[in-house]
């Protein structure tokens, strides 16, 4: 019976020792605020965090603070959430803050998410980390997938500014590694789109609202945050590139202070809305190409 009550303790003692170090190793504070909270969906988010910090294997703590906050109480939000954190990620919008973190505690390690906002220079960053989107590879493999669901009719890529020339280059290369024939439609959000009755697939590298209908018949590809829930059926791809998203490939990359780190988003198949699975597990693994 002593064996028996041993062999029982050991282990408890062992989950005692992990979950003492889980809870005592520096945390990673991401600043957030309400409005990210809601287009992500807060259970989500809760889910979201909790995987985090698992495969961190560190607490991960959401700074919540409001849209107009001054950047002196978002800073000062952060220092008490934690005096020693492992890592503080600030949103670009927030990007003020994070420099003045990062004048009043010089020994953080304080990131920058940059999004698909254009790199601000080495000057402007004061040693802080700068993540930026890799649109480029976003596009390829979004492409991809768009080559599989147009069946042998057009894409129409629709961004919020004018595409620049390379992300059109990575965009054509993902479609005819797919060995798509059809034609390539490239519009701006706030023109006039073309017609739709020949469109196989949109992909949308903008704001989602135009095309978060309920009766549009046509694959959806969207580079956002929000919450699938929230989506239609027509949508079928969500390239996330929040702070949960990547945290962990930001934090187990290779970072140099004042310059850029480029990462992927984290690709979100909603498969309840395949209704070509066998084409969907042929096209998943193409997804984490390279190119």
């Amino acid at each position: 019976m002593k064996f028996l009550r041993s062999k029982r303790v050991i282990p408890l003692s062992i989950l005692l020792v992990l979950g003492l170090v889980f809870y005592f190793r520096s945390p990673v504070l991401i600043i957030t605020d309400a409005s990210f909270g809601s287009l992500y969906g807060q259970r989500r988010l809760w889910f979201r965090n909790a995987k985090t910090s698992l495969e961190l294997f560190r607490r991960v703590i959401p700074v919540m603070v409001y849209e107009n906050t001054g950047s002196s109480q978002i800073a000062l939000a952060a220092s008490y959430a934690s005096s020693s954190p492992r890592a503080v990620i600030f949103p670009y919008r927030y990007m003020d803050a994070a420099i003045l973190y990062k004048e009043m505690f010089p020994e953080s390690e304080t990131i920058i998410m940059g999004g698909r906002n254009t790199f601000p220079g080495e000057e402007h960053l004061n040693d802080l980390y700068y993540v930026q989107s890799h649109t480029e590879l976003d596009l390829y493999r979004a492409a991809l997938y768009a080559a599989e669901l147009c069946q042998d009719k057009d894409v129409l890529l629709i961004s919020s500014d004018q595409i620049p020339d390379v992300y059109r280059e990575a965009f054509m290369l993902g479609l005819n590694n797919q060995g798509f024939t059809a034609s390539v439609i490239y519009s701006e959000q706030g023109r006039e789109l073309p017609s739709l009755s020949n469109i196989g697939c949109i992909v949308l590298l903008g704001s989602p609202a135009a095309f978060l209908i309920d009766d549009l018949r046509i694959p959806v590809i969207l580079f956002s945050w929000i919450n699938p829930v929230n989506t239609p059926r027509s949508v079928k791809l969500i390239f996330d590139d929040s702070p949960w998203a990547l945290a962990r490939e930001i934090l187990n990359s290779d970072m140099v202070e004042g310059e850029e780190i480029m990462l992927p988003s984290s690709p979100l198949l909603l498969l309840n809305r395949m209704e070509k699975i066998l084409e969907f597990f042929e096209i998943s693994p193409l997804l984490k190409e390279n190119f």
